[in-house]
């Protein structure tokens, strides 16, 4: 009986230290939904499929409620290899930003772009270059992964920690 008892706590102990493990862990154990909605796309698409105007879709809008005030954040694809984005807060894209104050604070970014693919997904691996005029932050390249919604390309921005599964979704109009 001694001998049972003993194992029922042991056996409660270990199943708490699991729970706990679980529950504390950072978010790649329990899947991030960035995507929910939207198709990979495995295969390097057409350029013109990724040229034209984009904007946030109605998931950023609700995952980002601070940022509601933006008036019209836009991304704007060319295919002469160069992309803009007007009117973004500037925790999205600088990160130093996104941990002070002024993560809200409006900026515009440009740089080239190119589509690339890597194990079955397709990536805007583009040039992030600062407005120096607006902010005093250091250029840098990366990579955003491709998905489609119907007929259209979305464009999504990982923001900040990773574990938080945040990002901004940039659908074409």
């Amino acid at each position: 009986m001694l001998k049972m008892n003993l194992y029922i706590q042991r056996l409660f102990l270990y199943g708490l230290a699991v729970i706990g493990f679980l529950l504390t862990s950072c978010s790649r154990i329990l899947p991030c939904n960035l995507s929910s909605g939207l198709t990979v796309l495995e295969d390097k698409p057409e350029p013109e499929f990724l040229v034209g105007k984009y904007v946030p879709d109605s998931k950023t809008i609700e995952w980002f409620k601070t940022y509601k005030d933006m008036k019209h954040p836009s991304m704007n694809i060319k295919l002469n290899g160069v992309y803009e984005i007007k009117d973004i807060p500037a925790g999205i894209l600088d990160l130093d930003a996104f941990y002070y104050e002024d993560k809200t604070k409006k900026i515009d970014v440009r740089g080239k772009w190119k589509a690339v693919t890597h194990e079955k997904a397709t990536f805007f691996s583009v040039n992030v270059d600062f407005n120096k005029d607006q902010i005093n932050a250091e250029d840098y390249g990366t990579s955003w992964q491709i998905f489609s919604k119907g007929e259209k390309a979305v464009i999504i921005i990982p923001v900040g920690d990773p574990d938080e599964c945040r990002a901004v979704r940039f659908i074409k109009e």
